[in-house]
């Protein structure tokens, strides 16, 4: 039997104070929402050299262009060899890393923009150069389940899109 004023006692009570104590705080506290954790890789090469003339690199990049579903003309500038291409939804898995919430990466789909521009940098050496710009948008939910804001997020470009449009221009330049 334990005695009110022994020497167990005072060792149990603060013990069970303190499981108390910790389960209330466990019961009350906040929960902090999930963190948005920005993408993980880095901005890939943009700029491609090709061993060609501008004006026949700027040829075989238009029809490169010309007809495609996913790469359609948005405006073309021929005196500034500058392309703008019409926004494009693409795989975001596949395109960019659009960074994740917590350990789960972000998926779905990203809209891309994408600018190109072609620049002389020797007779027959032309600077390739292809900008592509991904955002996805995110609906942050409430406890009912329900879109209580929704966000735009940047991406980081994985450089495939770009290495494929690289290397179609290459595909029309061979001989």
């Amino acid at each position: 039997m334990i005695l009110r004023h022994g020497r167990l006692y005072k060792l149990v009570l603060p013990l069970k104070a303190g499981m108390i104590l910790l389960a209330f705080l466990g019961c009350t506290a906040q929960r902090y929402p999930v963190q948005l954790v920005s993408p993980q890789i880095s901005m890939p090469d943009n700029a491609f050299i090709v061993m060609r003339d501008i004006d026949t690199t700027w040829n075989a990049l238009t029809r490169v262009l010309d007809g495609a579903e996913d790469r359609e003309i948005q405006t073309a500038n021929n005196r500034e060899k500058r392309i703008t291409l019409k926004p494009a939804p693409v795989v975001l898995e596949e395109n960019c890393d659009c960074g994740a919430l917590g350990d789960t990466p972000l998926t779905g789909t990203a809209l891309r923009r994408t600018y190109v521009r072609l620049q002389k940098k020797a007779p027959q050496e032309t600077v390739l150069k292809i900008v592509c710009k991904y955002s996805t948008t995110y609906s942050w939910k409430g406890l009912d389940g329900k879109a209580v804001r929704k966000e735009n997020i940047p991406c980081v470009s994985n450089g495939r899109f770009e290495r494929e449009l690289y290397q179609r221009v290459l595909g029309y330049l061979s001989p």
